[in-house]
């Protein structure tokens, strides 16, 4: 605890060390005595041709009623200004930062993985095939992504259509298990497809660096080639995480060329109708 060098003597002179009871308590912003401070500007105020102001720094576990009677306070006592503040109630304010072009890229640091994470588990067939895709949520959000062909090259299930959700706990490098009650498996044994491995680990890149889902289905909605089968099995899962009313970025309806959001995953018009569901 760091204390003014006059708080300090008197500590040292008196043998206190209680703040509160030495004549200074009382004397900074966050100890006065806030409705007397507004009456004191009210007086103040007589006396001066135009109006002034002051601000009320208040810590940030002030009640509303608090606020409420300072304010009151000032209407009745005919004070013509006064401004209130309350500890973080406005971040940035007052701080000089840098500014940065908008036209450049921003690098970020994606926040660290916990041992464990809850996840979904989804379940979908495409061209014939069966498919579990994971998605492993950190605060509710998409961090991460594994995707595989469902079964073990025998005909049997590896994941069962019952298992929707779990927790996935990193076991070592490279190695994860999903655990629901007495069910547990490692991904890493479940015969991964090896394009399924490499979409899902750059899908799981993009998701921890924070890029916007809905992008990244927009993204995928697009590819050809030896990854369409992945890609539009993860779109399917990926659209379940968009929020409705998501404008689509990039694409504008054929029918009208005005702007497409997301419903229920499905790209529609809102002025023409127009949707990929129809």
């Amino acid at each position: 605890m760091v204390y003014h060098p006059k708080l300090k003597l008197w500590m040292e002179i008196t043998g206190k060390d209680d703040a509160e009871k030495s004549p200074w308590f009382g004397a900074t912003a966050n100890e006065i005595n806030w409705v007397n401070r507004v009456k004191l500007q009210a007086a103040a105020q007589k006396h001066v041709c135009h109006a002034i102001s002051s601000t009320i720094n208040l810590p940030e576990d002030v009640t509303e009623e608090k606020v409420a009677e300072i304010y009151e306070t000032a209407f009745s006592s005919g004070v013509k200004g006064i401004t209130i503040y309350r500890d973080n109630c406005r971040t940035g304010v007052l701080v000089n930062k840098e500014k940065k072009s908008e036209n450049r890229i921003s690098h970020t640091t994606a926040p660290k993985r916990p041992e464990e994470l809850k996840c979904d588990v989804h379940h979908l067939s495409h061209n014939e095939n069966r498919y579990y895709v994971i998605i492993g949520l950190l605060d509710s959000d998409p961090y991460e992504c594994f995707i595989g062909l469902n079964n073990d090259g025998e005909g049997d299930t590896i994941i069962p259509r019952s298992i929707k959700d779990g927790f996935l706990t990193k076991q070592s490098k490279g190695k994860y298990i999903l655990k629901k009650e007495d069910y547990s498996v490692l991904l890493k044994d479940t015969g991964t497809d090896e394009n399924a491995d490499v979409l899902a680990r750059l899908l799981s890149t993009s998701l921890r660096h924070g890029s916007s889902v809905s992008f990244i289905v927009h993204q995928l909605e697009k590819t050809k080639g030896n990854l369409t089968s992945f890609s539009k099995v993860l779109c399917r899962v990926l659209k379940k995480y968009i929020k409705d009313g998501t404008v689509v970025s990039g694409e504008n309806c054929p029918t009208c060329s005005s702007v497409i959001t997301r419903e229920n995953g499905c790209k529609i018009c809102k002025s023409c109708g127009w949707s990929t569901c129809g």
